[in-house]
């Protein structure tokens, strides 16, 4: 499964205590909660967010062990405190910090994630 952005945080939702057969998640620039932009004005907060936190602190999120999430440095939704809770569900190798992209992935970048976890 991939998703992104909004639509990541929208498969973390449906991944709480849901039992599955996936094998790989990739998330890209996800949404993974509460986040205030750092250069201006803009605050996100998306539904449910309480019960997404609770669910990471939890471990109720059922994600499977090929799971990796990429986000750009320049991301203004890019929050290292929360991040850090889904690195200690994923684990530090599976998480991508990727210098100098935007929320909105270069293109060539996004095709070589995708090729990369998908073996092509």
């Amino acid at each position: 499964m991939i998703a992104n952005s909004y639509g990541a945080y929208l498969t973390l939702l449906s991944l709480i205590d849901y039992e599955h057969d996936l094998e790989q998640v990739v998330l890209l620039s996800p949404v993974l909660g509460k986040a205030m932009a750092k250069d201006r004005m803009y605050y996100s907060r998306p539904p449910a967010t309480v019960r997404v936190s609770n669910a990471v602190k939890e471990r109720r999120i059922n994600l499977p062990e090929r799971t990796a999430i990429f986000v750009g440095t320049e991301d203004e939704l890019y929050d290292p405190a929360l991040l850090a809770t889904y690195t200690e569900i994923i684990g530090d190798s599976n998480l991508y910090v990727l210098e100098g992209q935007r929320h909105n992935l270069d293109k060539d970048v996004m095709q070589d994630i995708l090729k990369a976890r998908l073996g092509l």
